[in-house]
């Protein structure tokens, strides 16, 4: 489970680093193929919409500042920039439901959540236009109106429009 970090020269050492236990797990997994694209986002569905959920709940002033502002560049980045500012979105939102544990998952998941992101972006981008944007924007604005159900929406119609491409 990678509790042992083994050291040449140096010695084995007990390690507490979850997140890259699970980082490095899941990236196994990917590679034998153990689970793919659609569980991935139904993973990152179920994360985000209990993030939402106690964002919306225990989100500051000063933190929505601070996710307007990623929001702000992600509406006027290139694409490639885009998927860097997709997942940092997320991300903030799993850190403003105040759960120590989604934010293990997202770090753990950056390295495969960034081949996601591209590639579900892309894929939908190519079908539908760029209607991953407005469920940011449902997403950001059910945050300032602190409103829980038309986050949840949001969160639901996300990966809805992203599953019916994988």
């Amino acid at each position: 489970m990678g509790l042992i970090s083994s050291r040449q020269g140096s010695g084995n050492y007990l390690t507490g680093d979850l997140s890259k236990n699970i980082e490095e797990s899941f990236a196994m997994m990917f590679m034998l193929r153990q689970i793919d694209d659609i569980e991935m986002s139904q993973l990152r569905r179920a994360v985000d919409i209990q993030a939402m959920r106690l964002a919306v709940r225990n989100i500051t002033d000063d933190e929505i500042e601070e996710l307007r502002h990623i929001f702000d560049k992600y509406m006027s980045a290139e694409s490639n920039n885009a998927v860097f500012l997709d997942k940092e979105f997320h991300f903030l939102i799993a850190k403003y439901s105040k759960n120590g544990l989604f934010m293990t998952i997202n770090s753990a998941l950056s390295e495969v959540m960034d081949k996601f992101i591209f590639k579900a972006r892309s894929l939908v981008i190519q079908n539908e236009g760029d209607v991953i944007t407005v469920m940011h924007t449902e997403m950001m604005r059910s945050l300032l109106e602190r409103n829980e159900e038309k986050g949840i929406l949001a969160v639901n119609t996300h990966y809805d429009i992203i599953d019916r491409y994988l």
